[in-house]
């Protein structure tokens, strides 16, 4: 295998862990109807797991035995011709953008491989946390650049990929002053 397949299959398995993620969270969330904001959707890869190909306003047969209706949102800067008719989709640049959606409207509000790219970040959480509900869920995956695939893709003169994915996860309102965070354990 060469060095530069090794990478791109890294990328996968990164990208794919950050779905398998997502889809454990949106199975252990405790509302049998969500509302899913997908920033950065691209053409609905995750969607594409996550619902496998049900309506719009879809059935979810989670891994728990119960069903969840989902209503699935995407923003992305693609085509939308390449987007699965399934995503109420809307065509944007994330950077700098006040998200087209009214405060609160969202359960989980997620970007898979994405926040990485976003020069100002600042803008992308606050319109984030915007949209979220009082009881929703972000869910944010992103690269570990520390990684020794990272760090031997940059020695390498290559762009850092991905190795491995935490499943840490920390709840905190960012928009406080004293920035406090809950570390909940591993999922």
């Amino acid at each position: 295998m060469s060095f530069n397949q090794y990478l791109i299959n890294q990328m996968e398995r990164a990208h794919a862990d950050g779905t398998k993620f997502i889809v454990d969270q949106i199975d252990a969330f405790p509302k049998n109807k969500l509302v899913i904001l997908d920033l950065g959707c691209g053409i609905g890869w995750t969607f594409d797991k996550i619902l496998n190909g049900y309506k719009k306003t879809s059935v979810y047969s989670g891994f728990s035995g119960y069903e969840k209706t989902l209503e699935y949102y995407g923003i992305d800067i693609e085509d939308e011709k390449s987007v699965p008719e399934k995503i109420s989709y809307q065509k944007m640049n994330l950077e700098n953008t006040i998200f087209p959606f009214k405060d609160k409207t969202f359960d989980i509000v997620m970007s898979n491989q994405v926040i990485e790219h976003i020069c100002n970040k600042d803008t992308f959480i606050k319109e984030s946390n915007r949209v979220l509900k009082d009881d929703g869920v972000c869910i944010t995956s992103t690269e570990n650049i520390a990684s020794f695939d990272n760090i031997l893709s940059l020695m390498c003169g290559q762009e850092p990929l991905v190795q491995s994915t935490s499943h840490e996860f920390y709840t905190s309102s960012f928009l406080s002053p004293h920035f406090m965070k809950k570390k909940h354990g591993h999922l």
